[in-house]
């Protein structure tokens, strides 16, 4: 039996376990309710399941002695948001006109979906994959892209792979980069004053305004593909930050996507020298640094800087994969992402060649009445198959690793 004609005997299945994920809230860091759904589904297809200490669920289907491929996805989901701003309850699963609704419909409980019944669509199939491949389902990857990969992998609960799909929304396309990502804090500081004194004072929130009419004035780079760098104040906050006293000190987060090259030093000396130009006593730009817990009640760290990351123009490995997804009646084209996604550490940090394909609008995460196509997951469905199956140690002919 082919492939597309398997996964289509378990549509049904697939459609109601993306609706049942949905319908489970998994904000990051409470993910455990999605991970036990998770781990009862893989458990059934899937020669070996676990839970690692951050809470990350992994399976394992064995295979022949070719290269393993690695299937990665998130649980979390972003907080609904206004409730009021959706045409139905934020997690309400429902189906309509061929759309699961619902927070993380499309980020990413459809590619989750369809990742979990990689055993079952092979199984119908008759094939068995002729390598190792593992699928991740992580934590907190939307408050620290990576963060849950490197754990895994610098731990040695999964091994290196040759080879990582990400399962993030690309509207069935093939991702082949996406810009990097630094969190960066500025400061400024002052001298705390009463309120109807000011003039005793030196007020650090007027010291940032400053500083925030000049952000415009730094020189962000461009990519061909990638596009150009960008930056956005995502938050602000004040210390006092209540009641009639002058602020001592100011914060605000900057979001700043970066292109190929750019390095953490890079970005933080950017803004750097913006605040050294102003002339701002006490002020500076660092890196953010988080401080996370996971569902499983363990804390753990990680620095907020995701890079950049892009397969060659017209790679072997990106063409091999556009090949594979053809053959099972897919239409992809190369893309990029604007987000950020674990690849950031894969591909960004370890050089593991890694590509993107999921169902859904990549403009849709995040925002009020998420929606996925019930359509592309079950596509979505039969392209993970495919690349769990493509075989003799390739997919679409190019040997995995072989660059």
């Amino acid at each position: 039996m082919d492939i597309a004609r398997a996964a289509h005997l378990v549509e049904d299945d697939i459609v109601r376990f993306c609706q049942r994920l949905v319908r489970t809230p998994s904000l990051s860091g409470d993910e455990g309710a999605v991970a036990e759904l998770l781990l009862d589904r893989l458990d059934r297809t899937f020669d070996e399941v676990f839970i690692d200490p951050l809470g990350s669920v992994v399976g394992r289907i064995d295979g022949g002695d070719g290269p393993s491929i690695l299937f990665n996805g998130h649980m979390d989901t972003v907080p609904p948001g206004d409730r009021e701003a959706w045409s139905c309850e934020p997690f309400c699963g429902t189906v309509v006109d061929g759309q699961v609704f619902g927070r993380g419909a499309v980020d990413m409980k459809g590619a989750l979906a369809a990742m979990a019944f990689m055993g079952d669509v092979l199984a119908k199939a008759g094939i068995e994959p002729p390598g190792e491949r593992i699928v991740c389902f992580v934590v907190h990857e939307e408050t620290c892209e990576g963060l849950a990969m490197r754990h895994l992998l610098e731990e040695g609960r999964v091994h290196e792979p040759a080879l990582v799909i990400l399962g993030e929304a690309t509207g069935l396309d093939l991702a082949i980069g996406h810009r990097g990502r630094a969190e960066v804090t500025l400061t400024t500081a002052g001298v705390s004053a009463h309120a109807s004194m000011p003039h005793l004072g030196e007020n650090a929130l007027m010291g940032m305004t400053r500083v925030l009419d000049r952000l415009d004035t730094i020189q962000l780079p461009a990519h061909d593909l990638l596009g150009r760098g960008t930056q956005c104040a995502v938050g602000i906050g004040c210390s006092p930050g209540d009641g009639p006293v002058v602020p001592e000190r100011c914060t605000v987060q900057v979001d700043r996507r970066t292109v190929m090259g750019e390095t953490a030093e890079d970005v933080v000396d950017q803004y750097s020298e913006l605040i050294e130009s102003i002339g701002l006593e006490g002020a500076l730009a660092k890196l953010r640094h988080h401080q996370l817990r996971c569902h499983t009640g363990l804390q753990v760290e990680g620095e907020a800087f995701y890079p950049a990351w892009l397969l060659p123009d017209g790679s072997a490995l990106g063409q091999g994969c556009l090949r594979t997804l053809e053959a099972v009646g897919l239409s992809p084209e190369a893309t990029v992402w604007n987000f950020s996604t674990d690849g950031a550490y894969t591909a960004g940090v370890r050089n593991i060649p890694t590509v993107g394909f999921g169902p859904g609008d990549e403009s849709l995460a995040h925002r009020p009445d998420e929606h996925v196509p019930v359509s592309e997951v079950i596509r979505a469905a039969t392209g993970y198959a495919a690349f769990a199956a493509s075989g003799m140690r390739r997919v679409g002919g190019y040997e995995v690793g072989d660059e």
